[in-house]
């Protein structure tokens, strides 16, 4: 029926709410097309999913460059704070070998504990534990 004498509508009847009628009403108007309008519609109709797809591809390609600089920014950051803080590890912990071999040397030459804890900063524990 519809297609027997959907051409013979003037206009779209209110009750095409729905999706389906509303594109099959779409397609019998462009069934009425001559062939040169038919040729400009179709040809704005690819003019147009070409643009969409264009937008598409640009987007991912914006989402993927930015993920790349994003992961490419976080990774130098990470280096660096990797890089500060193992420097810092590295200072304390030949700060701390230094004041260990002091204490060694203030050890051998007699000096008591007191005056070890005093120079290199070591707990009386950590100088005990530096006792043959």
């Amino acid at each position: 029926f519809s297609f027997k004498w959907g051409s013979r509508l003037k206009s779209k009847p209110e009750s095409f709410e729905n999706d389906f009628l509303n594109n099959l009403y779409h397609t019998m108007e462009i069934a009425k097309y001559d062939l040169q309008r038919f040729e400009d519609y179709y040809g704005e109709y690819f003019r147009e999913l070409d643009r969409k797809c264009e937008l598409e591809y640009a987007v991912k390609e914006g989402e993927t460059r930015g993920e790349a600089r994003g992961e490419a920014r976080g990774e130098k950051r990470g280096e660096a704070r990797g890089e500060a803080r193992g420097e810092a590890r590295g200072i304390k912990k030949g700060r701390k070998d230094a004041f260990v071999e002091l204490a060694l040397k203030m050890l051998e030459c007699g000096e008591p504990a007191d005056k070890i804890t005093l120079y290199t900063g070591l707990t009386q524990e950590e100088i005990a534990a530096l006792c043959p």
